[in-house]
C-alpha cells in the first residue's frame, strides 16, 4: 500500500519544522498559497513601476542604522580622551 504524497503549502508565515522535514526526507510536494502569489505580483508590480521611473529612487539607511546613528560630533574615543 502507498502512503499519498504529502503537500506542504507555504504562506507568508514562513515554514514550520515540519514542513522541512517533511519536504527534506519525505519529498513532501511544496505549494505556494495565494496570498504568496498575490504578495510576489504586488511586489513585482512596484519593482517594475521602480524600473521604468524617470528618476530613481534614492537609498536611505534603514530606520535601525538611524536610530544608532548619534547626533552628537564627538566619537566614544574623544571623549574618553577628553576626561
Amino acid at each position: 500500500m502507498t502512503t499519498p504524497p504529502v503537500t506542504v503549502t507555504l504562506g507568508t508565515s514562513g515554514a514550520t519544522l515540519d514542513d522541512v522535514v517533511a519536504v527534506a526526507r519525505h519529498d513532501a510536494r511544496v505549494v505556494l498559497a495565494d496570498d504568496v502569489l498575490e504578495t510576489v505580483g504586488a511586489v513585482r508590480r512596484h519593482v517594475e513601476a521602480l524600473a521604468e521611473a524617470e528618476t530613481p529612487p534614492t537609498a536611505s539607511p534603514p530606520a535601525s542604522a538611524r536610530s544608532r546613528t548619534s547626533t552628537s560630533r564627538s566619537s566614544p574615543a574623544r571623549s574618553c580622551r577628553s576626561r
